[in-house]
């Protein structure tokens, strides 16, 4: 594109720690230069499959929109024993 980007309008995400049987909100921060941070308290790996899955829906201010599931996007390990 020549012309300047619109800007994002807003965005939403969330995860799954069951391979997408069931999704959690994730609280979203940041936005101002485009970039986005979220947190996301996940369950004992045990109760987990084993990795996360995410959905993002975000749209910009000329209604563009995008939704993107990707399952298994990272896996999860159990926390480190303190040293």
């Amino acid at each position: 594109s020549t012309g300047p980007m619109p800007k994002i309008a807003g965005a939403r995400v969330w995860y799954s720690t069951d391979d997408g049987a069931t999704w959690r909100t994730a609280p979203l921060s940041g936005g101002k230069d485009g970039r986005y941070t979220i947190r996301a308290d996940y369950p004992a790996l045990a109760a987990t499959s084993g990795a996360v899955s995410v959905k993002v829906e975000a749209w910009d201010s000329t209604g563009n929109r995008l939704e993107q599931t990707t399952l298994r996007a990272f896996p999860l390990r159990a926390p480190r024993a303190p040293s």
